[in-house]
């Protein structure tokens, strides 16, 4: 596969683009102080941002309304919000909801399907993207409704890798392995995590998430076809965690950074339906229970 090449000021051409959609009311961003939480050893960080309650909310099955396309806004894209091409595949554009500046999306630029598993194409745009930005970034792919995608069209999400005084995610603090998938002890639901090599090229994480699937199948016995499943990954680490349930009897829904424990609420009174529940036992049930 030819290697992905992008302008080299990526990021402050995102940024400054950023900016300017924030200004003109076209994008939606208010920082957000995350305030730590902790329960049975599992750290949360809560992030409340207005920002989000201006985000339509998605259907039971998983797709946000979208009355300009029926398959979705990334079929026909606001020119304003794609920042380039990359690759002959993929466009990358802003979130237009968001908690951190920037929060990137990358989708395939022809309609390809959210309940689809990553394949090499996908994941050499993403590290072309993670590698063009300075900031340390985090790669989130929530693969169908499960897992709770909230569009219908393949997309990855790239933020900053959270800084949080007296928080750490729990992949940093644990002993990884480049060889054997592990399961982190002390993490209330199933999941397959390896180390990445400091030189990893697309092809080397294209091959630790195919071994990660491959065993997290294998753990749930999920066979299916369409296995709903998370993906979050930095340079360091890529996880994959499958998925039994979006949400709990229509609460709560959780996609990825939630399973991580990045938690971001439009409101104090979300933020409270968390903290008011078992959320490590929510997690459980949203994934498989170890």
């Amino acid at each position: 596969m030819a290697k992905i090449t992008l302008t080299e000021n990526l990021e402050e051409l995102a940024l400054s683009k950023f900016d300017q959609l924030v200004e003109s009311g076209e994008l939606f961003y208010t920082p957000s102080v995350p305030e730590v939480v902790e329960e049975n050893g599992f750290q949360f960080a809560f992030y409340v941002s207005p920002s989000i309650a201006k985000k339509p909310s998605s259907s039971a099955a998983g797709y946000a309304p979208a009355p300009k396309n029926p398959l979705g806004p990334f079929v026909d894209p606001d020119p304003n919000f794609v920042i380039t091409q990359v690759g002959p595949h993929h466009t990358l554009e802003f979130n237009m909801f968001c908690v951190y500046r920037p929060k990137l999306l990358l989708h395939t630029t022809a309609w390809e399907a959210q309940s689809n598993a990553l394949n090499e194409k996908d994941i050499a745009a993403t590290w072309a993207v993670l590698h063009a930005m300075n900031m340390p970034q985090m790669i989130l792919y929530n693969c169908g409704v499960k897992a709770g995608a909230s569009q219908g069209h393949k997309h990855i999400q790239l933020f900053p890798k959270p800084e949080i005084e007296d928080f750490r995610l729990f992949p940093d603090r644990a002993t990884l392995s480049q060889e054997e998938p592990l399961q982190v002890p002390g993490i209330p639901y199933r999941h397959r995590i390896l180390a990445l090599s400091v030189n990893a090229t697309s092809n080397d994480v294209f091959k630790q998430y195919s071994r990660l699937l491959e065993k997290a199948k294998l753990d749930v016995s999920g066979a299916e076809q369409n296995f709903a499943h998370n993906v979050l990954a930095t340079r360091d680490w890529i996880l994959v965690i499958p998925r039994r349930n979006r949400d709990r009897n229509g609460q709560l829904p959780t996609n990825g950074a939630g399973m991580l424990g990045l938690m971001w609420c439009s409101s104090q009174d979300e933020k409270d339906g968390w903290t008011n529940r078992a959320m490590t036992e929510h997690l459980a049930h949203v994934g498989f229970p170890c």
